[in-house]
C-alpha cells in the first residue's frame, strides 16, 4: 500500500502466471471482430516486447496473423513485425552491425538478421497510414535504417573485394 492524495491506494501486482485482461477480453469476444483483433493484438505485442507468456503470445500472434488482412490496421502490422525486428535487433546488439557484415564467421547470423529485417520491412510497409503513431514510425524507421546500413556495408565490402582482386 502507498499513500497518495490523502487516500490509501492498494497496488495490485500483476499475476505472473496468467496473461493479461486483454486475453480474457479476447476469450469473451467473437473472432474475427475488430474488437477481438485488438485484444489479441495487445496480447501478442506485449508478449513480444515484455518477453512473457511465450506460448500464449505465439497463439495470439498466429490468431492475429490469420485474420489481420480482414482489418488491415497499422497496429496489427506493427505487432506482426515484432518477432522479426526483435530477432534482428538481438543479433545487431549482440554482434554489432559492422561485425555482422564483415566477419565471415557470422555469415549465418548475418543472413538471419537480413532476412528478419526484410520480412519486418515488408510487414511494416503495409502499416499505413499510421495517423502519427510514433511507435510504429519508430519501428519502421529503425528497420529501414538497419537495412540501409547492411546494404551500404555489403556494397562497401563488394567494392573493396573488387579493388583487391583486380590489383
Amino acid at each position: 500500500m502507498r499513500k497518495g492524495s490523502g487516500s490509501t491506494i492498494t497496488e495490485k501486482q500483476p499475476d505472473s502466471k496468467t496473461p493479461s485482461g486483454a486475453a480474457e477480453a479476447a476469450s469473451l469476444l467473437q473472432p474475427p471482430s475488430l474488437e477481438w483483433a485488438f485484444a489479441v493484438n495487445h496480447c501478442a505485442y506485449i508478449g513480444y516486447h515484455a518477453d512473457i507468456f511465450k506460448r500464449e503470445r505465439d497463439e495470439f500472434y498466429e490468431a492475429l496473423n490469420s485474420i489481420w488482412r480482414l482489418h488491415k490496421h497499422y497496429r496489427f502490422a506493427d505487432t506482426l513485425a515484432c518477432p522479426f525486428t526483435i530477432r534482428a535487433g538481438k543479433l545487431i546488439h549482440e554482434f554489432g552491425i559492422d561485425r555482422l557484415i564483415e566477419d565471415s564467421s557470422l555469415n549465418e547470423e548475418f543472413r538471419e538478421c537480413r532476412e528478419n529485417l526484410l520480412e519486418a520491412d515488408k510487414t511494416l510497409s503495409v502499416a499505413s497510414p499510421t495517423f502519427g503513431d510514433e511507435e510504429v514510425e519508430t519501428h519502421r524507421t529503425q528497420t529501414r535504417n538497419w537495412l540501409g546500413d547492411i546494404r551500404r556495408g555489403t556494397h562497401e565490402i563488394a567494392k573493396e573485394k573488387g579493388r583487391t582482386s583486380g590489383e
